[in-house]
């Protein structure tokens, strides 16, 4: 998923010029793979959120929805009514839950990228039913 966004900043060189700032977002998703239900250990997956700015001088924000929980701190994927808990994390001992906004100085001449890696963590003994289960998240940068 990529969310752009854009600012114009002017150029003094004698002559009015614009030059285009901007930033993406390059997203890996946080595939856990196969959970077994009521597992007495953790299921942990990795992902990643990439920002590549160019020509931005200044500082940035990423922000990250809740999912469908609706509530960071408390993240689940569902099946129809089923749910199974987990969460995202900034570090890879998972001690640091991930929280939003993400804000980053940044001088970008002419591009560079921040790389943030996401660790995702299934809680363990959780006792659902078998299926596919998901959670979307929005994922926005701001200037």
């Amino acid at each position: 998923m990529i969310k752009p966004f854009f600012a114009l900043l002017l150029l003094a060189l004698g002559s009015s010029a614009w030059a285009a700032a901007s930033c993406y977002l390059v997203i890996s998703t946080v595939a856990f793979g196969t959970y077994t239900a009521a597992s007495p250990t953790p299921l942990d997956a990795v992902g990643g959120i990439n920002a590549v700015c160019t020509e931005l001088h200044g500082s940035f924000q990423i922000l990250t929805g809740p999912g469908l929980s609706g509530d960071e701190n408390a993240r689940t994927m569902v099946n129809g009514a089923e749910r199974l808990s987990y969460q995202l994390y900034s570090n890879a001992s998972r001690t640091t839950t991930w929280k939003s906004p993400h804000t980053h100085p940044i001088d970008s001449e002419p591009e560079k990228t921040i790389v943030h890696t996401l660790y995702g963590r299934i809680f363990a003994n959780q006792d659902v039913a078998p299926g596919a289960y998901t959670d979307t998240i929005s994922i926005t940068i701001t200037p």
